[in-house]
């Protein structure tokens, strides 16, 4: 499995995420910006240092899980940046084991509830709830 390293810590490019990642969570934020925006964010934190990766993505999340539980319209789009996150924070960030382990238990119980037996919401494609179990599982 191979993970971007050298690539994302070329001087150019780190610039260049500094300057465009405050801009895209300002869109994200805007209702009418979301569509584009949190796919946006969750891009330039992926391709991102390491540091910036580890200081930004939990929030990221909150912020998801917010469109996830509250608007039908963004849920996919939500929990595809939530798996996109979760698979880069899996692998590109090397964390103790019992950090790592809070992390995902936080994020896997608000993901799949427990004591439910339905994947919440029905509405939308077990793709991305499939990656997810997979991502953890594997690591």
């Amino acid at each position: 499995l191979q993970v971007a390293v050298a690539e994302v810590n070329f001087p150019a490019w780190v610039k260049a995420v500094d300057l465009m990642y405050p801009r895209a969570l300002k869109m994200a934020m805007k209702p009418r910006h979301v569509m584009g925006g949190f796919p946006l964010v969750t891009t330039l934190l992926c391709v991102s240092r390491k540091e910036f990766f580890a200081s930004n993505w939990l929030s990221i999340v909150e912020n998801c899980y917010q469109k996830f539980s509250k608007d039908k319209g963004t849920r996919q789009i939500a929990l595809g940046c939530i798996s996109r996150l979760i698979w880069t924070y899996l692998f590109r960030c090397t964390e103790s084991v019992s950090i790592s382990f809070k992390k995902m238990d936080t994020i896997i119980k608000t993901i799949f509830p427990p004591f439910r037996r339905a994947i919440h919401p029905a509405e939308i494609p077990l793709d991305h709830f499939i990656l997810i179990t997979y991502f953890t599982l594997m690591k």
